[in-house]
């Protein structure tokens, strides 16, 4: 072997070394540029979904308020405005539907309810504030006395001096704390699986909000409106019923809109305390009650059913009537529902 044969041999291998390093570092730039080109791509896409909310949000606000307009009238409660729909009104017999925690558009999903009743009755749909078109009123801290006055007012302020109060779930509670506080304006109680003193023991406060928090989220940031308009929507509706599509937008929109307002979050965080001020509370005596529970609710929960017997004034005319069905007993029962109501009602 020469020399030369040997010096470039130890050139070349003195190459290898330096070769790896110049293949190490332009590796690395490959890597730093998909990175980003990644981070960039996500920047434009967070830019352009928030773009998207904003013009989504502002495209619903017009539309919100021009179907407040065609679904709801309003009374003013203490400077604000609470909205209400109306049926059967040349009826005497007036029935006001209290609706239960979080639902998005009271007026929208108790309308085939209000609908198959309004051949005999008046029915009033109430929106408390912070629900469907209603104003929700930030400024002041509402107890649970304050807010059943507020809806109380706003059914004086209708015109109507004398009623059946209906409550679903929470509104069921509503409707037990009410009777007792104007108990001579009420005239009998109908219950739809309503919440009721005792269960508040069965879940503790903080895993009842924290199972509301996930969508909460998501909805603050827009991602509910995705969730709601591309996937599985997490509301409640009567399927039975022939919703235009106009109204399914309604209760789109106040759920993207309209969810976790200030008082539909009062409600959620203090939901547990008032049914625990409710212990040991019963309707009076004079009012009749007619109870519908959800046979669901009966087997899961074995104390359901005597828990609702033990809020019962003494009355001859209260009845509690178990039904098939989930929660939303007057989804599930509509028919049955209205037949005894309207039989029970004389």
């Amino acid at each position: 072997m020469s020399t030369t044969d040997s010096v470039n041999i130890d050139i070349s291998q003195k190459d290898v070394p330096e070769k790896q390093k110049k293949e190490k570092r332009s590796f690395k730039r490959k890597i730093l540029r998909v990175l980003l080109w990644i981070f960039i791509i996500l920047i434009a896409l967070i830019l352009l979904f928030t773009g998207y909310t904003l013009i989504c949000n502002s495209v619903d606000k017009k539309k919100i308020k021009n179907y407040s307009e065609k679904y709801s009238k309003k009374v003013e409660i203490n400077g604000h405005q609470m909205s209400y729909s109306i049926v059967g009104e040349k009826n005497n017999q007036t029935i006001a539907i209290l609706p239960g925690m979080g639902c998005p558009s009271p007026i929208i999903e108790f309308k085939p309810l209000a609908e198959a009743l309004s051949d005999k009755f008046k029915v009033i749909t109430i929106e408390p504030f912070g629900y469907g078109f209603s104003d929700d009123v930030v400024d002041t801290n509402r107890d649970f006395s304050t807010m059943i006055s507020e809806i109380r007012e706003g059914v004086k302020k209708i015109g109507i001096n004398n009623y059946y109060i209906m409550g679903h779930s929470m509104g069921g509670a509503f409707s037990l704390k009410w009777s007792n506080q104007y108990s001579d304006e009420v005239l009998g109680v109908i219950a739809l699986d309503s919440s009721v003193s005792g269960t508040e023991k069965d879940i503790s406060k903080e895993e009842l909000v924290g199972s509301y928090i996930p969508f909460k989220k998501m909805n603050s940031i827009g991602l509910g409106r995705l969730i709601i308009k591309f996937g599985q929507a997490p509301y409640s509706m009567d399927t039975t019923y022939p919703y235009t599509d106009e109204e399914i937008d309604v209760e789109e929109l106040l759920l993207i809109n309209h969810s976790f307002t200030k008082g539909q979050w009062d409600d959620i965080e203090t939901f547990l305390d008032r049914l625990a001020s409710l212990e040991g509370v019963k309707f009076p005596d004079r009012i009749p009650t007619l109870t519908f529970l959800s046979k669901d609710n009966v087997k899961q929960n074995t104390k359901w059913e005597g828990l609702h017997h033990e809020i019962l004034g003494n009355n001859t005319r209260n009845e509690i009537l178990v039904l098939d069905g989930s929660h939303y007993i007057h989804y599930d029962q509509k028919n049955s529902i209205v037949n005894k109501i309207k039989e029970w009602i004389q």
